[in-house]
């Protein structure tokens, strides 16, 4: 993944590689791509070679990916409709943990400028915060139009296998 996108946003790398492409160069804009789309699209043409190949059927692809990668997988099977089988483990925050929620891993820490707000396009930072001045709860996300079982959804009726660990 990281020679079609590198896993930093802070080094310049958002206006380089696949993303860099798609904003001719200039800064990202909050409605363009991030990480996690030009990974899926990095696993798309990897199909499109495959299919090149009489042995492989490349309308029956699975995908695996842990952790940030479990979110690429979602985000290439809710793109690739080639893939048939989906295996995010470990997705976490913005991939199948529910986001909607007030412990975990945060929309906050995940989308800041010291996270990883690079895999995502920038209109999450929209949802980070306090929904009212000077509070903490409830928070912004609670608004947010889509959550990971939206996400999830996407797949269907594919198969999906979804693994995540615990706190105990």
């Amino acid at each position: 993944p990281g020679r079609v996108q590198p896993d930093n946003g802070n080094t310049g790398n958002m206006s380089s590689y696949l993303v860099g492409l798609v904003t001719k160069g200039q800064w990202r804009k909050p409605d363009d791509p991030g990480a996690l789309v030009a990974w899926g699209w990095g696993v798309s043409r990897l199909i499109d070679k495959f299919e090149t190949d009489a042995d492989i059927d490349g309308d029956k692809s699975a995908v695996e990916g842990h952790s940030r990668y479990g979110k690429a997988t979602l985000v290439t099977a809710a793109y690739d409709e080639r893939v048939v089988v989906a295996w995010p483990s470990d997705a976490g925050a913005m991939g199948t943990a529910m986001m909607r929620r007030h412990w975990g891993e945060s929309l906050e820490f995940v989308a800041s400028s010291s996270g990883e707000y690079h895999w995502v396009n920038g209109n999450i930072l929209k949802y980070a915060g306090p929904l009212h001045a000077g509070t903490h709860m409830p928070r912004k996300l609670e608004l947010l139009d889509v959550d990971a079982h939206s996400t999830t959804s996407l797949l269907a009726p594919r198969a999906i296998f979804v693994t995540n660990g615990t706190d105990t």
